[in-house]
Protein backbone atom coordinates (compact mmCIF):
# COMPACT_ATOMS: atom_id res chain seq x y z
CA UNK A 1 0.00 0.00 0.00
CA UNK A 2 2.96 2.26 0.61
CA UNK A 3 4.76 2.07 -2.54
CA UNK A 4 1.06 3.14 -3.92
CA UNK A 5 1.08 5.93 -2.43
CA UNK A 6 4.58 6.89 -3.17
CA UNK A 7 3.97 6.00 -6.70
CA UNK A 8 1.18 8.30 -6.59
CA UNK A 9 2.80 11.13 -4.86
CA UNK A 10 5.50 10.49 -7.69
CA UNK A 11 3.34 11.00 -10.58
CA UNK A 12 2.17 14.27 -8.80
CA UNK A 13 5.74 15.53 -8.55
CA UNK A 14 6.88 14.61 -11.64
CA UNK A 15 4.77 17.01 -13.41
CA UNK A 16 6.29 19.63 -11.51
CA UNK A 17 10.72 20.68 -12.57
CA UNK A 18 12.78 19.05 -10.08
CA UNK A 19 14.47 21.98 -8.54
CA UNK A 20 11.30 23.27 -7.63
CA UNK A 21 9.50 20.05 -6.04
CA UNK A 22 10.92 20.80 -2.40
CA UNK A 23 12.19 23.96 -2.95
CA UNK A 24 10.11 26.60 0.08
CA UNK A 25 11.89 29.47 -0.14
CA UNK A 26 10.03 32.63 -0.77
CA UNK A 27 6.54 31.28 0.49
CA UNK A 28 6.24 33.56 3.37
CA UNK A 29 7.01 36.49 1.20
CA UNK A 30 3.88 35.10 -1.49
CA UNK A 31 1.54 34.72 1.13
CA UNK A 32 1.95 37.65 2.55
CA UNK A 33 1.78 39.87 -0.26
CA UNK A 34 -1.25 38.11 -1.01
CA UNK A 35 -2.79 39.13 2.66
CA UNK A 36 -1.11 42.39 3.32
CA UNK A 37 -3.53 44.33 0.93
CA UNK A 38 -6.35 42.99 2.32
CA UNK A 39 -5.20 43.33 5.77
CA UNK A 40 -4.30 47.30 5.31
CA UNK A 41 -6.89 48.54 3.66
CA UNK A 42 -8.96 46.54 6.26
CA UNK A 43 -7.07 48.58 8.87
CA UNK A 44 -7.14 51.95 7.44
CA UNK A 45 -11.19 51.01 7.02
CA UNK A 46 -11.03 50.74 10.79
CA UNK A 47 -9.30 54.05 11.52
CA UNK A 48 -11.70 56.26 9.46
CA UNK A 49 -14.99 54.45 10.93
CA UNK A 50 -13.55 55.20 14.28
CA UNK A 51 -12.33 58.63 13.93
CA UNK A 52 -15.92 59.21 11.77
CA UNK A 53 -17.71 58.06 15.26
CA UNK A 54 -15.56 60.23 17.50
CA UNK A 55 -16.43 63.43 15.24
CA UNK A 56 -19.93 62.60 15.17
CA UNK A 57 -19.65 61.53 18.61
CA UNK A 58 -18.16 64.97 19.59
CA UNK A 59 -21.06 66.25 17.32
CA UNK A 60 -23.69 65.28 19.23
CA UNK A 61 -22.55 66.33 22.68
CA UNK A 62 -21.35 70.11 21.18
CA UNK A 63 -25.00 70.11 19.96
CA UNK A 64 -26.74 68.88 23.35
CA UNK A 65 -24.47 71.44 25.52
CA UNK A 66 -24.91 74.16 23.21
CA UNK A 67 -28.84 73.46 23.07
CA UNK A 68 -28.81 73.00 26.89
CA UNK A 69 -27.09 76.36 27.51
CA UNK A 70 -29.61 78.25 25.17
CA UNK A 71 -32.45 76.57 27.19
CA UNK A 72 -31.26 77.56 30.75
CA UNK A 73 -30.22 80.98 29.71
CA UNK A 74 -26.65 80.84 30.50
CA UNK A 75 -26.43 81.47 25.99
CA UNK A 76 -27.57 83.39 23.72
CA UNK A 77 -27.36 82.65 20.04
CA UNK A 78 -25.94 84.66 16.94
CA UNK A 79 -28.65 84.06 14.18
CA UNK A 80 -26.55 82.90 11.77
CA UNK A 81 -24.20 79.82 11.00
CA UNK A 82 -20.83 79.49 12.48
CA UNK A 83 -17.86 77.63 10.37
CA UNK A 84 -15.84 76.08 13.25
CA UNK A 85 -12.07 74.94 13.17
CA UNK A 86 -11.46 77.81 10.32
CA UNK A 87 -9.47 79.94 13.14
CA UNK A 88 -12.26 82.31 12.69
CA UNK A 89 -12.55 84.45 16.29
CA UNK A 90 -16.09 83.26 18.04
CA UNK A 91 -18.76 85.49 20.45
CA UNK A 92 -18.24 84.47 23.88
CA UNK A 93 -21.66 83.22 26.02
CA UNK A 94 -22.92 82.38 22.46
CA UNK A 95 -23.92 78.86 21.75
CA UNK A 96 -22.37 78.54 18.62
CA UNK A 97 -18.96 79.20 20.78
CA UNK A 98 -20.16 76.39 23.22
CA UNK A 99 -20.84 74.13 20.85
CA UNK A 100 -17.22 74.53 18.48
CA UNK A 101 -15.50 74.05 22.19
CA UNK A 102 -16.69 70.89 22.23
CA UNK A 103 -15.63 69.73 18.33
CA UNK A 104 -12.37 67.90 17.41
CA UNK A 105 -9.62 70.60 16.11
CA UNK A 106 -9.27 68.81 12.78
CA UNK A 107 -12.30 68.93 10.95
CA UNK A 108 -14.32 72.23 9.77
CA UNK A 109 -18.12 72.41 10.80
CA UNK A 110 -21.08 74.46 10.44
CA UNK A 111 -22.74 75.05 13.77
CA UNK A 112 -26.62 77.06 13.14
CA UNK A 113 -28.47 77.68 16.68
CA UNK A 114 -31.81 78.48 16.51
CA UNK A 115 -34.84 79.95 18.78
CA UNK A 116 -38.46 79.17 18.31
CA UNK A 117 -40.08 81.28 20.88
CA UNK A 118 -44.01 79.96 20.02
CA UNK A 119 -43.01 76.22 21.12
CA UNK A 120 -39.85 77.41 23.32
CA UNK A 121 -37.70 74.54 21.75
CA UNK A 122 -34.36 75.72 21.38
CA UNK A 123 -32.20 73.52 18.51
CA UNK A 124 -28.67 73.65 17.54
CA UNK A 125 -27.65 71.99 14.11
CA UNK A 126 -24.19 71.21 13.53
CA UNK A 127 -22.95 69.76 10.48
CA UNK A 128 -19.41 68.59 8.46
CA UNK A 129 -18.48 66.93 5.84
CA UNK A 130 -16.92 63.53 6.14
CA UNK A 131 -13.90 64.51 4.18
CA UNK A 132 -12.70 67.07 6.52
CA UNK A 133 -14.23 65.94 9.84
CA UNK A 134 -12.66 62.04 9.42
CA UNK A 135 -8.95 62.40 10.03
CA UNK A 136 -8.48 58.22 8.83
CA UNK A 137 -10.07 58.42 5.27
CA UNK A 138 -7.05 57.57 3.55
CA UNK A 139 -9.01 55.87 1.03
CA UNK A 140 -11.10 58.61 0.46
CA UNK A 141 -14.23 55.75 0.46
CA UNK A 142 -16.37 58.72 2.70
CA UNK A 143 -15.89 61.64 -0.36
CA UNK A 144 -19.06 63.24 -0.22
CA UNK A 145 -20.73 62.44 2.58
CA UNK A 146 -22.00 64.95 5.30
CA UNK A 147 -21.94 63.80 8.75
CA UNK A 148 -25.15 65.66 10.31
CA UNK A 149 -26.43 66.06 13.95
CA UNK A 150 -29.10 67.92 15.97
CA UNK A 151 -30.39 68.82 19.40
CA UNK A 152 -33.56 69.80 20.42
CA UNK A 153 -34.45 71.22 23.95
CA UNK A 154 -37.51 72.69 25.77
CA UNK A 155 -36.64 76.26 27.29
CA UNK A 156 -37.00 76.51 30.77
CA UNK A 157 -38.22 80.03 30.66
CA UNK A 158 -39.24 82.44 28.52
CA UNK A 159 -37.45 84.33 25.14
CA UNK A 160 -35.49 86.96 25.67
Amino acid sequence: MKSFLRRAAGLVEASAPRGLRRCRRGIAAVEFAVVAPVFITILFAIVAFGTGMTALNAMQSGATTAARSMAIGVSTFSGAAVICGSGSALTAGTAENYACRALPPWGTYTVTATQNCTTLNDSVVITANASTAMIGDVLGVLNGLVLNTQSVMLREGPCS
